[in-house]
């Protein structure tokens, strides 16, 4: 499935805005890079991100905390700056790790979610669209 996907509805502007204010995009995922790199490639959207973290193919760093930690150590993100980070998921994985790693959590109601899922998790900011995303002040 690596080559079915779609880019959500305003992903493209979101990514082109974000890096127009010099915000510095990464991606962690459980899938494996190889495949995070190749999906990237098909959009020709991989030139926007500083870092593309997944999974191994073995099967090995699969769970969000371990991506996140490997993204943020290769983004070199000083202690000080690790509150002015903001993880962006639409899985309650996604807000785990990031509080977790003391980094903000912005929550997409436009992913892959179940109902319910966000219900007691602690995130920063709901977004219904990807435009919202430009909205967070935090």
């Amino acid at each position: 499935g690596v080559h079915e996907n779609t880019l959500y509805p305003g992903i493209r502007e979101l990514i082109q805005a974000l890096k127009n204010e010099d915000i510095i995009l990464a991606i962690a995922s459980s899938k494996p890079t190889l495949f995070v790199e190749q999906i990237l490639d098909d959009f020709n959207i991989k030139e926007y991100f500083t870092v593309v973290q997944g999974s191994d193919m073995a099967g090995k760093h699969v769970e969000k905390e371990d991506v996140l930690k490997f993204a943020i150590e290769k983004l070199a993100i000083a202690e000080k700056d690790i509150n002015n980070t903001v993880m962006v998921g639409d899985r309650k994985f996604d807000a785990i790790a990031a509080k977790k790693f003391g980094l903000k959590a912005i929550a997409v109601t436009y992913g892959y979610a179940v109902d319910g899922e966000w219900e007691n998790i602690e995130v920063d900011y709901f977004a219904q669209t990807p435009q919202e995303i430009l909205n967070y002040e935090g």
